[in-house]
């Protein structure tokens, strides 16, 4: 009875050894954020991360801390997450609070540039003569208001907005997580091979 208890153990063992998942990609950048559950129940987010690998029970990935996080000398920290452990995984999105003020700044100044050429001349007295100047100034008068317009309006709606796409893990099996936080890395990864 001893030898099947422990030949059957066995066979759970190394069949969960042979079948383990893992995730075969090289090191990320440092591109990912993750936020997690440490053995004090405390939640720790961190952003900036480069994942180095990925497997059915564990994600490992590295962060960089620097003097802007009040740590000197830098230091170079590795982590061993329980993917059971994980609360939400995400990559860096591709706009930023920088990109959402010059596309509105650059909206701003074209319908800006558009209405103060156009305005200038309905405004001004129907008896004087077209001067091609005088839309010009109004078109660059405009274009500056609406630009500094739009890029304020930019910046607002940019304020709290998360540069990270992430997916929120805290309900579901380790497969799932597993799934997802490896369809999130190829995605993250592709998409910065895309920006070079």
């Amino acid at each position: 009875m001893r030898v099947i208890s422990l030949l059957s153990l066995l066979t759970i063992f190394i069949s969960t050894s042979v079948f383990a998942q893992i995730s075969d990609f090289k090191k990320t950048e440092n591109s990912f954020k993750v936020s997690y559950t440490d053995s004090t129940n405390n939640t720790i987010e961190l952003s900036s991360i480069s994942v180095s690998g990925l497997d059915s029970t564990n994600l490992y990935f590295s962060k960089t801390y620097n003097k802007g996080d009040n740590i000197t000398p830098i230091k170079h920290i590795d982590y061993k997450i329980n993917i059971s452990k994980i609360n939400s995984f995400g990559y860096q999105s591709e706009t930023t609070l920088k990109d959402r003020i010059i596309t509105g700044g650059v909206i701003g100044a074209g319908c800006g540039a558009l209405i103060g050429g156009v305005g200038v001349n309905f405004l001004g007295v129907e008896s004087r003569k077209f001067d091609i100047g005088v839309p010009v100034v109004g078109a660059l008068g405009g274009g500056l208001f609406g630009a500094l317009v739009g890029g304020t309006v930019g910046a607002i709606t940019g304020i709290g907005a998360d540069d990270y796409h992430s997916v929120d893990l805290s309900k579901g099996s380790n497969k799932t997580k597993f799934d997802s936080i490896n369809n999130l890395i190829k995605a993250g990864t592709n998409l910065h091979k895309e920006k070079e």
